[in-house]
């Protein structure tokens, strides 16, 4: 909300769900104010948005489901977080903010499925999902390949094959492999791969409580940092409108952030011992 009430001059929302009152009439205001606003939503998830305002169903062959506000043209939020009370107030989610003009005009306006960047010397790799030529699906493999000791992920829903093959295959070599995964997943979608992590050794974190644990992170080696809207699922790299993003080179103040946030992340969560 703050970020949303101090831009000057544009604000571009891609979000899978815009519900939440206080965010629609901030938004209103601000259009009204003479600032140039744009929001593309799904339109399954983001129902009775006021028609005076400049906001666009996006038809696809999956969901709108991205998490992208750029104000200004300079200033990135994005993660796991949908734009509804409940994702905002009560859900487990995770925003970064990123300030860099050459991200936001890619996340924006490129129609190319991978942007290269630098910020203040942290390469970075972004991509805008659907992965029709597997960019994407590719890079976070090789991440994974790559991993040596240790890897953390906190991920809502995990089904992808390909992705639950290479962890698995990470666990074997030595890898040790901790897993965060929503409580309703877990019984539900992704119920049988969690059991493959569990009889592969694969330490498991179930979410507690009401809330869902709707991250969508890794982090490897405490150097590479994966985020984006995207579970790890085929449907988010084959037909969603989905974004990843992979940090390499972590220093060590993000290094500290990201430890801290996996801390408290497992203090709400149940560990199932592995097999």
């Amino acid at each position: 909300m703050r970020a949303i009430k101090c831009a000057k001059h544009s604000i571009s929302l891609q979000i899978y769900g815009l519900t939440d009152p206080d965010l629609i009439a901030m938004l209103t205001k601000k259009q009204a104010e003479g600032l140039h606003v744009q929001i593309f939503y799904d339109k399954k998830a983001s129902k009775s948005l006021p028609s005076h305002l400049s906001a666009y169903p996006v038809k696809s062959g999956g969901l709108m489901h991205r998490k992208i506000l750029v104000i200004d043209d300079s200033l990135v939020l994005l993660g796991t977080a949908n734009c509804t009370t409940q994702s905002l107030k009560m859900h487990d989610n995770l925003v970064l903010g990123i300030w860099n003009p050459e991200l936001a005009n890619f996340l924006q306006c490129s129609s190319e499925e991978l942007g290269q960047f630098t910020l203040n010397g942290l390469p970075l790799s972004a991509f805008l999902l659907p992965d029709f030529e597997g960019k994407a699906l590719q890079a976070l493999c090789q991440r994974i390949d790559g991993a040596q000791k240790t890897m953390q992920i906190a991920m809502f829903t995990l089904t992808h094959p390909k992705i639950l093959e290479k962890i698995i295959t990470a666990k074997q070599r030595g890898v040790a492999v901790s897993i965060a995964i929503d409580r309703n997943a877990a019984l539900g979608a992704s119920k049988k791969h969690v059991e493959a992590l569990k009889t592969a050794g694969v330490e498991m974190h179930i979410s507690q409580g009401a809330q869902l644990l709707h991250h969508k992170w890794a982090l490897i080696d405490e150097k590479i940092f994966i985020l984006g809207s995207a579970n790890w699922t085929g449907a988010a790299f084959e037909k969603n409108q989905d974004c990843l993003l992979i940090f390499d080179d972590l220093t060590p103040h993000h290094q500290k952030k990201i430890k801290k946030i996996w801390k408290k992340l497992r203090s709400l969560t149940k560990v199932i011992p592995p097999v």
